[in-house]
């Protein structure tokens, strides 16, 4: 029998598995796909690489000439990048494996179903085998939202609509994204200066979610200096072959439909006591650092360990071009606790690096503090805000950096894992 049966591979089922097995528990994993999950196979980051390539691409047209560099000729070959895609997160998903083996974790690269509740624990069915195990933890990730419109299933199975899961190995003409969250703003920015004309669709007032208004702005303007179309408080209520309609009774074409209108847990949970649910699968907060805290606060409770840890001050970043994060409150939310709060906001340029190496942009950080002047919130536009925002202290507590960023090498560092 097994102490601990872990059942998905994404951070967070990977982590709880990786860290019960280096505490000496008997580990087991099960992943019906690849390890890694969503986030390192089709989201986080290969996303992030293709953003990259977008970057210098930009690079090479507008910023080059301001440090003298003549850069004329080049040009984009969409084979290689593709191929560097698959090849970048072929290499990441391998060396995970390699982690999770040396620590001791037995995979199972099947489907798992919970059988039944032994006495003792559980009964687990995967691969026409039976696995037992004291304890569960139950880490089935989720899926992307696909909102119920008249049409979408056809599109789906037609190929003409898609999720970030099924992107296209080129560029198409043109590209219709439903949903303005992250997803959709950092595919849109890619495809766009690869040569997509791209429209974006988003139900909400502004882009982004709950951000600062003046990152929502930030966006937005990125966006339509590149000629990027943007439709906000606008649905889309039916789909047929090459084309949505809008609300207004309009009609707009397009070679592909991306779909990104948020997630959602992609199974529902075995209503069995006993069982830790973690990740995206509980329904929280689908970010991969958030997972994978979870899966050590799952752990520690499983051991034993006492007392209950307090979650860091989540950030969240969106991988534009240029990039925006945030953490912590807004002023209108700070201000529901403390009438007093206050805020400033101070340009990038105050940083002598950022202006030597961004000529081009007027990057600015908000910071949200109480009437006592505690740092409350952090609003940030620019190159390198991901980065920036896992360095901040808020309201007495850690930040939870960003995914993927550098700041992340902090907590592994300190932590003296491999």
């Amino acid at each position: 029998m097994y102490d601990v049966a872990v059942i998905g591979g994404g951070p967070g089922g990977c982590r709880a598995a990786g860290l019960a097995a280096r505490r000496g528990l008997k580990t087991v994993l099960f992943e019906r796909e690849e390890l890694g999950g969503v986030c390192l196979n089709y989201g986080c980051i290969p996303i992030k690489l293709l953003l990259h390539a977008a970057w210098m691409y930009e690079a090479l047209q507008f910023e080059a000439p301001q440090f003298g560099i003549d850069a004329e000729g080049f040009r984009w070959d969409f084979e290689t990048l593709w191929k560097r895609k698959e090849r970048t997160v072929a290499r990441l998903r391998a060396a995970l494996r390699q982690r999770l083996q040396a620590a001791g974790v037995e995979l199972v690269n099947a489907e798992a179903a919970v059988e039944s509740k032994l006495p003792g624990g559980f009964c687990i069915e995967a691969g026409g085998c039976r696995y037992e195990a004291r304890q569960l933890i139950w880490a089935a990730g989720g899926k992307p939202h696909i909102p119920a419109i008249p049409g979408i299933a056809e599109a789906l199975a037609a190929g003409f609509a898609v999720t970030p899961r099924e992107l296209p190995a080129a560029v198409p003409p043109s590209l219709l994204i439903l949903g303005g969250g992250a997803a959709g703003i950092e595919l849109a920015t890619f495809f766009r200066i690869a040569g997509s004309a791209v429209t974006i669709v988003e139900a909400g007032n502004t882009l982004g979610g709950r951000l600062d208004f003046r990152l929502a702005q930030f966006l937005t303007a990125a966006l339509e200096k590149r000629g990027v179309k943007i439709h906000t408080a606008n649905t889309i209520p039916r789909i047929g072959d090459g084309w949505a309609e809008l609300a207004d009774g309009s009609r707009l074409t397009a070679s592909k439909l991306l779909i990104t209108c948020g997630w959602e847990a992609a199974a529902a949970v075995p209503a069995s006591p006993g069982v830790q649910v973690i990740g995206d699968a509980a329904g929280r907060r689908f970010l991969a650092p958030v997972a994978e805290w979870e899966a050590e606060a799952a752990i520690d409770r499983l051991c034993g360990i006492s007392p209950e840890r307090t979650q860091p001050v989540v950030a969240r970043a969106i991988f534009a071009i240029p990039e925006v994060a945030t953490a912590g409150m807004t002023l209108d939310e700070a201000r529901k606790m403390d009438a007093a709060a206050y805020e400033r906001r101070l340009p990038l340029t105050l940083s002598g690096r950022y202006m030597a190496e961004h000529p081009l942009e007027n990057g600015f950080g908000v910071g949200v503090y109480s009437g006592a002047g505690e740092l409350l919130g952090v609003h940030l536009a620019g190159s390198g805000a991901a980065e920036l925002a896992g360095a901040f202290q808020i309201n007495g507590r850690a930040v939870m950096p960003p995914h993927p960023s550098l700041s992340e090498f902090n907590r592994l560092l300190q932590a003296g894992e491999s």
